[in-house]
């Protein structure tokens, strides 16, 4: 990986794919310092504070904005969730698409109040699906994720998925090392894209 020019800070939000030391986060260069906040087993409806199917304290019943909101000085906001929700759907076959994707929109609108000047990244995971209703869901879930991120603005570098390869899985849903190492490639090809390189200089540390 190329050097980024400027070091710089990510907040990362997310589940257990992006939880803990361990994560694929550490694989980024030393110049990216990364404030992980991501909670295992979280979901959208978690962040955003509105958890209808919280029904004890083994699930988690919304997550305390004063977690993630006073973290000084982000260059970037990652958010990295989708894995839970998508697995509630497969063992509830009970999902309004429409709805849920504008409870992310929500969401992500908190984000861009809190961090204005950051640049907001959004990524999904990719689990494996087993069947066609799942896979089916899925188109759907993302066409409309895209299609109303595209249309509100909410994030500067887009939507994304983190598409591995089933070799890099532990479970069809959690990365391996391997796998973990693809993914930090992949955020910091992307990051790289919009912010400059010791290889590509430029006079703005935010090239959007």
């Amino acid at each position: 990986m190329n050097a980024l020019a400027a070091a710089i800070t990510i907040l990362a939000i997310g589940d257990s794919i992006s939880a803990g030391p361990d994560s694929y986060y550490q694989h980024l260069p030393e110049t990216v310092t990364v404030v992980n906040k991501a909670i295992p087993g979280s979901t959208y409806w978690d962040w955003l504070g509105v958890n209808p199917d919280c029904v004890g304290p083994e699930v988690i019943c919304g997550v305390d904005k004063s977690h993630w909101i006073d973290v000084p000085d982000v260059d970037i906001v990652h958010v990295m969730l989708g894995g839970n929700d998508a697995t509630r759907f497969l063992e509830s076959r009970e999902w309004n698409t429409t709805e849920e994707v504008e409870h992310i929109a929500l969401f992500l609108s908190a984000v861009r109040t809190f961090y204005p000047e950051a640049v907001l990244m959004v990524s999904t995971p990719l689990r494996i699906y087993t069947d066609d209703i799942a896979v089916q869901f899925r188109e759907a879930f993302l066409g409309k994720f895209i299609a109303l991120g595209a249309q509100r603005g909410y994030w500067k570098l887009g939507f994304h998925p983190m598409e591995l390869l089933p070799s890099e899985y532990t479970d069809g849903l959690h990365p391996n090392e391997d796998g973990k190492k693809t993914l930090a490639y992949a955020l910091m090809r992307r990051i790289m894209k919009y912010l400059p390189t010791s290889n590509s200089p430029t006079s703005s540390k935010f090239d959007i």
